[in-house]
Order: C-alpha cells, then structure tokens, then sequence
C-alpha cells in the first residue's frame, strides 16, 4: 500500500478536472494487480473507464525489462530486480545522460549488469531500508541494509565518483544508517532527503 496508496486519492482529485490523464507504467503484474485488487469497482471505481472510456483519468501501461519506452523527453528501461513480489528498476535517459532507480530491491545482479554497460551514467538512487545490524530481517524481506549496498555497488565496475543517493529509508533506523554510510568512504553516496530536488546533468 505504500506504493500505490495516493494513487485513488490523486485520481478522485483530477476527474473531470483535466483534460488529459494519468499514465501509469508498471510491469504485468503490478498492472493486473491494480486492475484485480484497487480499481476494481469494489475498493475503489474503475478509472480506466471513467468519467469515460475513451477519456479515462488513469491509463495503465505494462511494460518488459529490456524494451525501452518513451515518456514525454525521456527514453525509460525496465530491468527486473529482486524482491519479495515482481518488481523493477526503471533507467531514465536524457539529454544530460542516464539516472537509475533500483526500485525495492534485495542483493541483484540484472541492474549492475546493465548498468555496467551505460557510459552516460550520472546517478544511482539505490533503496536502503535497514542497518547492517538488520542483515537478516533485510535478506528475509528482500531489501538491502547497509552492509548490502558497498557489495552491490562493487558490482558495477564503474568510477566511483558516481553519486549514489540511498533511499527508502525506515525511519527508526535513519540516524544509525547515516553514521555506517559514512564508512563507505570509498564511494560518494549520501542519503536522499523528502522535498529535495536534485538536478543531474552532464559533467562540464
């Protein structure tokens, strides 16, 4: 529910308020799930439909790892990780280079696969949700502790100047995760902060 839960909410708000609506891009299973379990008629109205079919405020998009698509400016690449349901990482592409967002993802090797291929490069946003004291629950859930992310990030096999913004974060753990990154001296990575805005952009 913390991935989708605004969603209804924003929907109910823009209906019959814009003109165009809402794309959502997701993989087949995420797309039936929404389809199957939210905007079903049930929990919530089926937007896909309303107000009208053929001006619906909610377009659902599944897409494949490995088959670029465009949104607006932007060329994205699904690349599927490792978690406990389906679940990608998305590589967005623009005219300054290329920036990857993990998605919730457990140790992997598709994403550093393909991004070790990408000489346009600018930026990882790579989730952190536990303390290495936290390994087990991390590994379990699958989702990466602090300990997790030096090793996968040795995978790449790229400069390590790149930055890395962590995120997703459990917010008991934030302080104890700040002082263990700060370990990872090696690479220069610091963690995302909510209503931040980063500006990524080709070196000079």
């Amino acid at each position: 529910m913390d991935h989708v839960n605004a969603l209804p909410f924003l929907l109910d708000n823009l209906i019959g308020r814009v003109a165009a609506g809402v794309d959502v891009y997701g993989s087949a299973e995420t797309v039936e799930a929404l389809r199957r379990h939210i905007f079903n008629g049930v929990i919530w109205p089926d937007f896909t439909v309303l107000p009208k079919p053929d001006q619906a405020v909610l377009r659902l998009h599944a897409v494949s790892p490995g088959e670029p698509f465009p949104v607006g400016p932007y060329m994205v690449e699904a690349v599927a990780v490792n978690h406990s349901v389906p679940t990608l990482a998305y590589l967005i592409e623009g005219p300054d280079g290329t920036v990857a967002f993990s998605g919730d993802t457990g140790p992997t090797e598709n994403l550093w696969h393909r991004l070790s291929q990408i000489k346009n490069l600018r930026a990882i946003f790579l989730e952190t949700s536990f303390p290495t004291s936290h390994a087990e629950l991390a590994g379990r859930t699958r989702h990466l502790c602090v300990e997790d992310v030096g090793r996968e990030l040795a995978k790449i096999g790229h400069s390590l100047g790149l930055p890395v913004y962590l995120y997703h974060l459990k917010p008991e753990y934030q302080d104890v995760i700040k002082r263990e990154v700060d370990h990872l001296a090696a690479w220069k990575i610091r963690l995302a902060v909510p209503g931040e805005t980063i500006k990524i952009t080709a070196p000079a």
